[in-house]
């Protein structure tokens, strides 16, 4: 792209604006946006005026591309981070419902079998569990 009449950090802009509305994969994406952050050197003035543009312009894409290659790796994990939350909270719950339920049908449970359930970090053996104090009539029942 010919940077004609526009300063190096709307040339910049332009190329990363661009750049986002190809239909390529992120490969092809990361490799054209790694030229352009080779090839369009912005002294201090010029990033200034870039910051600038990316604070006006209501271009999602262009700011997505401008993280580093740190900053995405960083989103991922705490997307990855906040999935793992989120499980963790799952199999609390299951493990409440298990011990609930357990409790009702069977009584006040040992201290020991309380544990060995708190224990348990796999829903499916939670949720076998569950399937299973249904019929049982006493904790051996249980497997536990």
């Amino acid at each position: 792209m010919d940077r004609g009449e526009c300063s190096a950090a709307e040339h910049k802009f332009e190329c990363l604006r661009r750049i986002s509305r190809f239909k390529i994969d992120d490969a092809g994406r990361y490799l054209l946006v790694n030229t352009v952050e080779t090839y369009v050197d912005l002294d201090d003035e010029a990033r200034e005026e870039y910051a600038r543009l990316l604070s006006r312009e209501p271009s999602q894409e262009v700011r997505i591309m401008e993280m580093t290659w740190g900053e995405q790796i960083e989103a991922r994990g705490e997307a990855r981070g906040e999935a793992r939350e989120i499980e963790k909270g799952r199999l609390e719950g299951m493990r409440a419902v298990v011990l609930g339920l357990l409790g009702r049908r069977l009584g006040p449970l040992a201290a020991d079998t309380r544990e060995r359930i708190q224990e348990i970090t796999d829903g499916d053996e939670l949720s076998g569990l569950a399937d299973r104090l249904l019929d049982a009539r006493s904790v051996a029942d249980l497997g536990l």
